[in-house]
């Protein structure tokens, strides 16, 4: 292949027992060998960072039977084979940072099929750049009931189906940041019944409703900053009585008003209210008492009265 970087079929020969793997290719490797890791089987964690890599060889994983952790970091992934993780039947953690310079026309195409193997995966950290069709596949996550966490931030997502998250009861923390869903509705969230913590930061959402968090009776932190919200509306977080922390950092409450009485009536185990880069000095201080929260909430971003 002419200058190509490769890292080479015996790269790792007779290291049999080796448990975990860090490759740090701040130099470019441009090719990875199918049989890289072919004597890797006792392999847990490998983790490859800085690459120049387009394509993982369909076999690459054949041998990492009993890996538990993956990570690909600033990786530059053009194509996504669901026949190369198949192998990785044990995975409990999969990150993927993926940095590619000259997107593929519409974004990348993921396979339904991508994570299908990983029943036993309980973390999954799964960034590209910008998804096709600006959703990902129906299925991707079905059967995969152990997840506590999901990092889906940077994907340029406008919506996902409304059962795309139909076997995460058990999720924990959810991160959906830098996407461009325009409404909480269009997450399809309904099913995380054990969510504590989401972050919905840097979206255009705009309105949020009880409605939307109805079903988070656990849920204690939520990231609202950076989505263009104009208006808190009344008992918002009803539902929600453990809810510890708030962060409606650099919206667009510019007013007194914007935060509709007894918004936050409720949360008696509130500790941090956010209003940071919203509240212009102009507008006065804020009623604790008004909008329902106790004087022991820390508030920032805003002057308060009781």
């Amino acid at each position: 292949m002419g200058d190509a970087k490769e890292i080479s079929k015996h790269a790792f020969a007779g290291l049999d027992h080796l448990e975990s793997l860090e490759i740090e290719a701040y130099e470019g490797w441009d090719v990875i060998h199918p049989e890289t890791f072919s004597d890797l089987s006792s392999l847990r964690k490998l983790e490859i960072n800085y690459p120049n890599f387009e394509y993982l060889p369909t076999d690459l994983f054949r041998n990492l039977g009993f890996l538990e952790e993956l990570k690909l970091y600033r990786v530059k992934l053009r194509e996504w084979n669901a026949e190369t993780f198949a192998p990785l039947i044990n995975l409990k953690s999969l990150v993927v940072e993926n940095y590619t310079s000259q997107m593929p026309i519409g974004g990348h195409t993921i396979p339904e099929g991508l994570l299908r193997s990983m029943t036993h995966l309980q973390t999954l950290s799964f960034t590209v750049g910008r998804v096709k069709h600006s959703t990902l596949p129906t299925n991707l996550l079905s059967g995969l009931t152990q997840l506590k966490y999901i990092d889906l931030g940077g994907n340029h997502i406008k919506s996902l189906d409304e059962s795309f998250f139909k076997d995460q009861a058990r999720l924990e923390k959810l991160i959906l940041w830098f996407n461009d869903f325009y409404s909480i509705e269009a997450m399809s969230l309904k099913p995380l019944i054990s969510i504590q913590e989401l972050d919905l930061s840097n979206n255009k959402i705009l309105s949020i409703f009880r409605r939307d968090f109805k079903t988070f009776s656990m849920l204690k932190k939520i990231d609202l900053s950076n989505i263009e919200l104009y208006l808190l509306p009344e008992r918002v977080f009803k539902n929600n009585p453990l809810m510890e922390e708030v962060n409606l950092r650099a919206n667009k409450l510019l007013r007194n008003e914007d935060i509709e009485d007894h918004a936050l009536a409720g949360l008696v185990h509130l500790k941090v209210l956010d209003l940071s880069s919203n509240y212009p000095d102009s507008k006065g201080p804020i009623s604790i008492s008004r909008i329902g929260i106790s004087r022991f909430v820390t508030v920032l971003g805003a002057e308060i009265r009781p």
